[in-house]
């Protein structure tokens, strides 16, 4: 009677194991079709419909933290809303500094990356630039303080690799100090994410 109660034990454990993963794979199918649904319309249409395609562009473009999460736990936990957070907001200072790199070129393609409103200068883009990427280090660095001294200070580290350019941008238009912001918005990402992967 042991013998076949734990076997049945087993069996139960069994099948519990494999409802879990198909609720798993569900929940990161349904994250799946709705980046799906979202990435077709924004890669292209919006840029030549609205200065906003960035903003709405970054949301697909950080779903798939979401959907690698769901995957592999139940849920979705305070760590993958986190990591959404940081490469939604990244997109900002990397994209629009690639939009004031070749703002001319966007034009002629008809992709409406800067606001209609926006000058000669882009200083509302320069702006928007910094004040996202100041919530971004910020936001960062506020969430990794729990983990310790030393991965905050690789976080301010890598912070301060990126407001630098970004406060020469506010202070030029030259396409090399938006430039700048771009090779330190690819810098900054990997370093962010290895700290945060590292001392989780």
């Amino acid at each position: 009677m042991t013998f076949i109660g734990s076997h049945a034990g087993v069996g139960q454990d069994s099948g519990n194991g494999r409802q879990r993963f198909a609720c798993r794979c569900e929940i990161a199918g349904l994250f799946l079709e709705a980046d799906n649904v979202l990435t077709a319309p924004l890669s292209g249409q919006l840029k030549r419909r609205t200065p906003l395609c960035t903003a709405l562009g970054a949301i697909p473009a950080a779903m798939p933290i979401l959907i690698g999460a769901a995957g592999a736990s139940m849920g979705i936990g305070f760590t993958a809303w986190r990591l959404f957070g940081i490469l939604f907001l990244w997109q900002f200072p990397h994209f629009l500094a690639i939009a004031i790199m070749y703002r001319d070129d966007y034009a002629r393609a008809g992709y409406k990356m800067l606001p209609r409103f926006e000058d000669a200068e882009c200083k509302f883009t320069r702006v928007e630039i910094l004040g996202v990427s100041i919530i971004l280090v910020a936001t960062t660095v506020a969430t990794e303080i729990q983990a310790g001294a030393f991965p905050t200070l690789l976080l301010m580290g890598a912070g301060a690799i990126l407001l630098f350019p970004v406060a020469k941008l506010l202070a030029t238009t030259s396409r090399s100090s938006a430039s700048g912001v771009l090779h330190a918005s690819v810098l900054y990402l990997p370093v962010v994410l290895a700290v945060v992967t590292l001392f989780k």
